[in-house]
């Protein structure tokens, strides 16, 4: 999505109105100005991106997300539900204890593989 800054602005606002519109922007504390910019980024990124998800534990979002979906295209789900939703679609799974140490393993020996080279 590319958006020249009068259409950014509107669609700040838009977002901004949507979750919290009956709070004047003056009003905004710090955490619901970052609920916007969250769903303001989900937005924009959404557009790029086929089957992305908001996952959020948090209400009021998930209050809205029919709305949400209907204005900015943003589906907004928690984890649970986006989990059953897409691990039989893309054969997601929970892996074990094991294959996660094993990845983290060579995640860090990779790291100091690029670090070392990079010296």
């Amino acid at each position: 999505m590319s958006l020249n800054e009068q259409q950014a602005s509107e669609l700040w606002r838009d977002v901004r109105g949507t979750l919290w519109p009956s709070v004047r922007d003056a009003n905004l504390t710090g955490r619901q100005r970052a609920d916007v910019s969250q769903l303001y980024f989900h937005t924009i990124a959404n557009s790029l991106i086929t089957d992305a998800v908001y996952i959020t534990g948090d209400n009021n979002f998930l209050s809205r997300a029919d709305e949400i979906y209907a204005k900015f295209g943003v589906v907004t789900d928690t984890a649970t539900a986006t989990w059953t939703q897409y691990a039989p679609k893309y054969g997601l799974y929970q892996p074990t204890d094991i294959e996660l140490s094993t990845f983290l393993h060579d995640q860090r020996n990779h790291l100091l593989q690029m670090s070392n080279r990079s010296q």
